[in-house]
């Protein structure tokens, strides 16, 4: 780790959003992970999540979470209103039968952010819903935690293709 991530006193890392990389609260990211660029790529018109963690170093509080706007280099912008941040509460849940059961703590439920402190590891989830007017290209943005005493920038990278995917039909 670099002495400024020890002094700020978490550090993040990208998730695949897939089931397969679920993020537990004793899970300690790969080093070659910590601190990379979250990527995803979406459509016009699609719900995206853009997926993180957060590894304390030691206790610390997060007061506060902005996400910036996303911004392309011809211009194109991406309003941070088509945004939600979201933390994974985690509870216990039960795994096997009768004289083989365990319990395990996995990621239940999704709540928007609220100010909160950091004692182990924590999902976030970034949802994007990419309006149907924006062009394609790649955008860049950021997620501000802000601590009282640290502040980090979490950068993303929304690649946005020249499709749109076509309207989902019922199927009885």
């Amino acid at each position: 780790l670099t002495r400024k991530q020890k002094e700020q006193g978490l550090v993040f890392f990208p998730v695949d959003s897939s089931v397969s990389s679920t993020v537990y609260p004793d899970t300690i990211p790969e080093q070659n992970k910590i601190g990379k660029t979250v990527r995803a790529f979406a459509t016009p018109g699609e719900y995206e999540p853009l997926v993180f963690g957060v590894y304390p170093l030691r206790e610390i509080a997060i007061l506060s979470a902005q996400v910036s706007d996303f911004k392309s280099s011809d211009g194109g912008v991406i309003s941070k209103e088509a945004f939600v941040l979201r933390v994974a509460k985690y509870r216990p849940r039960r795994v096997g039968a009768r004289e083989k059961t365990y319990y395990e703590v996995v990621p239940e439920l999704l709540e928007k952010f609220k100010p909160l402190i950091v004692k182990e590891t924590k999902l976030f989830w970034l949802s994007v819903h990419v309006p149907e007017d924006t062009r394609a290209g790649k955008y860049r943005g950021y997620v501000t935690l802000q601590g009282k005493d640290t502040e980090i920038k979490v950068p993303f990278s929304l690649t946005i293709l020249p499709f749109t995917l076509p309207a989902q039909t019922e199927k009885a």
